[in-house]
């Protein structure tokens, strides 16, 4: 969870700073995702195509998972900073994925990817990027 937040903080300052005025904790919605890797969120076909990547990184998936809840938390920036309060909350526990098929997957696995590479090999800039903004 810390390392999501730090991941959102990186890549949309504007959203993490919506979740953090609306004191949004991210354990309130990423612990369901972590947990369940995902299995709640999403269609079995999709959800599927995630496992699939998962299973292809082995040990590593944890790290790549970091970069999936990101990139499906950027996603839904614009919808999210739009609300506030229990709406949001609620909005980000059930957010809306059951129609989602392949496609809407495979962007966000290219997008996790991406991250992925650009970021894994030096986790210290998060931190100090967190660092500096607190």
């Amino acid at each position: 969870m810390f390392q999501l937040s730090g991941m959102i903080q990186r890549l949309d300052e504007p959203l993490a700073e919506h979740l953090k005025s609306e004191a949004v904790d991210y354990f309130q919605f990423c612990f369901q995702w972590t947990n369940s890797i995902l299995v709640r969120n999403f269609p079995l076909n999709a959800l599927m195509r995630i496992w699939d990547t998962y299973i292809c990184e082995g040990e590593k998936f944890s790290s790549l998972h970091v970069y999936v809840c990101s990139a499906f938390l950027c996603h839904f920036s614009k919808n999210i900073k739009s609300l506030s309060g229990q709406e949001l909350i609620l909005f980000l526990k059930n957010l809306p994925t059951k129609n989602w098929k392949e496609e809407n997957i495979e962007s966000l696995l290219s997008q996790a990817w991406v991250w992925k590479v650009q970021f894994d090999d030096a986790p210290h800039h998060l931190l100090t990027k967190l660092y500096r903004t607190n």
